[in-house]
């Protein structure tokens, strides 16, 4: 990325030291200058295609949006089905958030005490 980016500023130097030196470059041929033009032009949008996107935003963990569930810890057999549903629940909410079982298990796994922890 930071090559293409040297690149393009590499090739815009080349043009205007083309233009310049004009007498130098037209003894070089006459379509010189155009395909410095083109040449810059190309490498100007290769660096714009390859330039990071400072619009992404890396996942966070956070159910603010949503009641946690209750501490599971184990010993009360009757509460699993309920701590599930309310997990299920914050997932739904949030996809982007929870988009692979691995985040849904490292979010429902935070909630666990006890027994059920180990």
């Amino acid at each position: 990325m930071e090559a293409a980016l040297e690149g393009a500023h590499e090739a815009y130097e080349a043009m205007n030291l083309a233009r310049a030196n004009q007498p130098l470059v037209s003894q070089a041929g006459p379509n010189f200058l155009k395909m410095m033009e083109k040449m810059t032009q190309f490498v100007g949008k290769l660096a714009q295609a390859v330039a990071p996107r400072n619009n992404y935003k890396a996942p966070e963990f956070e159910t603010s949006s949503m009641k946690a569930p209750d501490s599971f810890d184990g010993t009360q057999a009757h509460k699993l089905r309920g701590f599930i549903q309310c997990c299920q629940l914050i997932f739904h909410n949030d996809p982007a958030n929870f988009f692979s079982d691995r985040k849904k298990v490292l979010c429902s796994t935070s909630f666990l005490t006890g027994r059920s922890e180990k």
